[in-house]
């Protein structure tokens, strides 16, 4: 009995899962029963059974599982109990990817295994989870088995919650660096005694300037800091693990010659053991602020001069007698004489409410034996004796007993109001400099007057500006406390006093802690006042400049309140930086009513420029209207007096019998008329009202066209070039105006040559870009087709070519030429959408470029030039003639009747219509384009409407664009523009008739 619980006492104990292995049926598994187990396994298994630490072993061939309780708790109900003797893959299947080829490597010899924080994903609690373990497989060994090694100890431990929780750290820190990356301060994140770079921040760049930081030590990334201190700063925070901060600090960087001053922190990083391996900088530039911070620098500075002579208080508290020992200087700070006794509860009530929690917990903690923390705080007091409010820095310690019992606490107090005043006050200038700074000036003092109020616990605070023409002060910036009522209006400066206001018109502060015993206020009118806006205190400091008071800041208490010396110069100085808030507003003030002066006397004299220029215009426009109807009256008077001349004759003639010589009175006359029409086409041209028939035209074959003409038209002193180019672009015009157009040109060039010369004809593309149609108002941007004309003639001047377009306007000799010429190109580029521009120098010739915009489609089949004889109409054409003017009319229906049409009459567009609606046939409208009611144009298409396959004639002398459009007429469409040859009527008739 005794050899066989020797044989299984390796069993012992174990908790719940030794209990469970001493039951177990092993003699159905291939481990057989405990006593015949190897040495080995026994060993490794009284091990596992006895050690806190999750274990595991895989035994034999079969991996036979074994664990211990604190494995249970890491593999669920799914595997706990019955995973106990099973074979190792059957147990963890789900995972044999993973763990099998570690196990293999330890069973075959190839030594142990290690893995830390390792994904192995199990099934537990019904659920798959991600599971993380640290853990080493190791062989144990047996002489008998493969390899020696005969089975499997696993030491593990399971580090999900750890891995999650760095993961989240990981997270939390790289939104830390986001966060930092758009922070307002600079930030530098230092590894290492070195102090090499692992993070800086976009401030960071924009102070020390773009540099190659990440990688490199701060010696190396910013050399211009030797000799500057920086260096050996880091070095000592690294050192001694305590923290620096510095206020207004100097350095010099090489991307600014400038100094700048920053404030900034060296905050020591530190590992879980405590060490330091890296240091924390971020900071700010505070150098727009050096005004402040001057004056900070210097508060730190007395402050640091108080402190090393200042006597540091002792306390020192007996638990065994429950007694309390102060010294005189601790005393002092709590507000009790020297020779005061006092006691624990004295430290109790003494303290601030808004301090006592946090301080009695802090030292509760320094007394408990549990946890003996360091006291160290800081709080305020309220003094005894003279209710002054303190700040007090306290550190100490609790003394314990062999037992554990505080009987003692020990410690020290300095006290820090000084500091935590300048602090403060600090951090008061900061907040003022950054509401100062707006750009409202109402706005940015009430902001001022709101951080005094809450600053210096008053209840009234405000501006008043004096007017000294009615001696009044005029309140309109006032914060109060929500329990004063706001000073605002005018009142009389004589209500506060003679006195006060005095003293405020020679500049000096105005300090009174009782405004009813104070006998700065003992006037009567004063304390009724002080009584009227309910102020017993005040403080005034006054604004004086030219030696005349101009505005105060006062700050109001409503009870008795004892001004501080250094409070008053602290306000005095507060004042003094919202004074050039106030100067600005006025100095704003000023300038805006410059300014409104100012924009009058130029809006006035913007008014009389225009009204000068308003009458130059009318009075060039009746000097252009009088050169036009002029020219026209000369011109007309002269082809009138050729024709009512002639038809005299032929009436005379046949009146006397004498029939003879009537043809060549007639065709005298007909002269005259052919001439008027040509001249009303040229001022229709220059009005850009003519008729145009616009058509594709290829530029280069129309001028090619022309050379036999033009080589007839000019002297045989002149030499003619045409210089055409190939692959020009289309432009859509009207190829008759286009061929008139040329020959004017060139007929203008000729006279300008009377001694010969040589005369270009040059056609290119051209582009126009939108700078160079931004400063000619005639063209659009684009692509255009050029026909220039070059003379070698007398040229023209300036002045010349600024008039050269106007009608009428000539320089040749009287009787030669009416001036229209040019006018008329113009008139015809202009209403082609196109330019003409002459360049020109007396003596050096001209050239004139006609330029037409590109039309992008296809050119039509060319028509044949000349007409054919007028044709009889075929039996039965009917025409519907609509003309208003009868004698036009007559004429018209006399010439078709007489050439075979069937001719139906109508005087305006609803007569016609009322004819299209019938029945009637009817194979060509020919219409009138201006016509009374309705326009020929709208008869036209209200026809079309009625019988789309009608075939449509215009007659027009003078087409207005609503009312035909030249890019509008399809193919069954035409126009003949009047006064026309009553045999080019005819031949206009049968062509559309006849077309298709």
């Amino acid at each position: 009995m005794i050899s066989a619980e020797r044989d299984t006492s390796f069993l012992a104990g174990g908790g719940e899962m030794g209990a469970l292995m001493r039951a177990h049926d092993w003699k159905t598994t291939p481990v057989g029963e405990p006593a015949g187990w190897p040495q080995s396994l026994r060993t490794a298994v009284r091990l596992l059974l006895n050690c806190g630490h999750p274990m595991y072993i895989w035994w034999g061939p079969e991996l036979i599982c074994f664990y211990n309780d604190a494995y249970r708790r890491s593999i669920g109900p799914e595997r706990h109990p019955s995973s106990l003797g099973q074979p190792g893959r059957a147990v963890w299947e789900e995972i044999w990817p993973i763990i099998g080829p570690q196990i293999e490597q330890v069973t075959s010899g190839r030594g142990a295994t290690w893995h830390e924080n390792h994904l192995v994903p199990i099934t537990r609690n019904g659920r798959r989870e991600d599971v993380y373990w640290t853990y080493s497989y190791s062989p144990i060994d047996d002489a008998d088995a493969p390899h020696g090694v005969g089975g499997v100890l696993v030491v593990c431990s399971e580090t999900t919650q750890k891995v999650l929780t760095e993961q989240q750290l990981l997270a939390e820190n790289e939104r830390q660096r986001r966060m930092f990356q758009k922070a307002p301060g600079f930030i530098a994140v230092l590894r290492g005694p070195d102090h090499i770079y692992e993070y800086v921040n976009e401030a960071y760049i924009a102070i020390a300037g773009p540099r190659d930081f990440i990688g490199h030590t701060v010696r190396e990334a910013l050399p211009e800091l030797e000799g500057q201190g920086f260096y050996e700063l880091l070095d000592r925070v690294y050192r001694t693990g305590e923290r620096f901060i510095a206020q207004a600090m100097s350095v010099r960087l090489s991307v600014d010659a400038s100094t700048r001053l920053i404030d900034f922190v060296y905050e020591p990083i530190r590992d879980e053991a405590g060490e330091v391996y890296g240091i924390f900088v971020g900071g700010h530039d505070v150098t727009a602020h050096k005004d402040a911070e001057r004056q900070s620098l210097l508060n730190e500075e007395s402050l640091r001069l108080t402190t090393e002579a200042a006597e540091i208080g002792i306390w020192d508290v007996d638990f065994t007698t429950d007694t309390l020992a102060w010294s005189p200087r601790t005393k002092a700070m709590f507000g009790f004489s020297p020779d005061a006794v006092c006691t624990l509860d004295d430290f109790y009530r003494g303290l601030h409410p808004e301090d006592r929690d946090a301080t009695t917990r802090a030292f509760g903690a320094a007394l408990d034996p549990a946890i003996r923390a360091p006291y160290d705080v800081q709080y305020r007091v309220i003094g005894h004796d003279d209710g002054v409010v303190r700040w007090i820095a306290a550190k100490g310690k609790g003394l314990f007993d062999a037992d554990g019992r505080c009987y003692r606490a020990v410690g020290t107090a300095i006290n820090i109001s000084a500091r935590k005043l300048a602090e403060a006050r600090h951090a008061f200038m900061l907040e003022l400099s950054d509401a100062l700074r707006g750009i409202d000036t109402d706005k940015a003092l009430n902001q001022a007057c709101a951080l005094m109020g809450r600053f210096f616990g008053v209840s009234r605070v405000g501006y008043g500006h004096l007017d000294p023409v009615e001696d009044v002060f005029d309140y309109s910036v006032c914060w109060t406390d929500g329990r004063a009522q706001p000073l605002l209006g005018r009142i009389p400066a004589h209500a506060f006093g003679k006195k006060i206001v005095a003293r405020l018109g020679a500049g000096e502060t105005v300090v009174v802690n009782d405004l009813q015993t104070d006998p700065l206020s003992d006037e009567a009118e004063t304390r009724a006042t002080a009584q009227a806006v309910d102020t017993r205190s005040i403080l005034v400091v006054p604004f004086v400049r030219a030696g005349r008071l101009r505005t105060i800041v006062y700050l109001n208490d409503r009870p008795v309140r004892r001004w501080q010396p250094d409070e008053v110069a602290f306000m005095e100085e507060v004042a003094e930086r919202t004074r050039q808030v106030i100067e600005r507003g006025e100095a704003e003030a000023a300038l805006r009513a410059l300014n409104a002066t100012l924009e009058a006397r130029v809006e006035a004299r913007t008014a009389e420029l225009r009204a000068t220029e308003d009458a130059l215009r009318q009075a060039q426009k009746m000097e252009a209207i009088g050169q036009l109807t002029g020219g026209i009256a000369h011109d007309f008077n002269n082809l009138l007096q050729g024709i009512t001349g002639s038809l005299d004759l032929v009436q005379r003639r046949i009146g006397q019998g004498r029939l003879g010589d009537l043809d060549r009175f007639i065709t005298g006359a007909m002269a005259s008329a052919n001439r008027a029409a040509a001249l009303t086409h040229r001022l229709l041209a220059f009005a850009r009202r003519q008729p145009l028939d616009p058509r594709p035209v290829p530029v280069s074959p129309l001028v090619g066209s022309m050379e036999e003409l033009l080589r007839r038209t000019l002297s045989e002193r002149i030499e003619l070039e045409l210089k055409l180019a190939g692959g020009l672009w289309l432009t859509r015009c009207d190829a008759n105006q286009l061929e008139s157009a040329i020959l004017n040109l060139a007929i203008n060039a000729r006279d300008a040559m009377p001694e010969g010369g040589q005369l270009v004809i040059d056609t290119h593309n051209r582009q126009v870009d939108q700078a160079t149609a931004s400063a000619h108002i005639d063209r659009s941007a684009g692509d255009y087709v050029c026909i220039s004309v070059s003379d070698t003639g007398t040229g023209m001047d300036a002045e010349t070519i600024a008039r050269a377009f106007e009608p009428f306007f000539t320089t040749k000799p009287l009787g030669q030429g009416t001036g229209l010429g040019l006018s008329m190109i113009y008139g015809f580029a202009r209403q082609s959408e196109g330019y003409v521009e002459i360049e020109s120098s007396p003596g050096r010739g001209t050239t004139v470029h006609l330029c037409l915009p590109r039309f992008e489609g296809e050119a039509d089949d060319e028509v044949a030039a000349g007409f054919d004889a007028a044709a009889p109409a075929e039996t039965g054409e009917t025409v519907l003639v609509i003309e208003d003017e009868p004698v036009v009319r007559g004429l018209v229906v006399e010439v078709l009747a007489d050439l075979g049409y069937r001719v139906i009459e109508a005087v305006d567009g609803p007569q016609g219509l009322e004819i299209v609606q019938s029945a009637q046939r009817i194979d060509l409208l020919i219409t009138d384009v201006g016509l009374p009611v309705l326009n020929g144009r709208q008869v036209a298409d209200a026809a079309r409407a009625l019988r789309p396959d009608l075939k449509v004639l215009f007659m027009t002398g003078y087409a207005e664009k609503a009312a035909l459009v030249a890019g509008s007429l399809d193919a069954r469409m035409a126009v003949i523009t009047k006064p026309f040859v009553m045999e080019t009527l005819a031949t206009r008739v049968r062509e559309i008739v006849e077309a298709g």
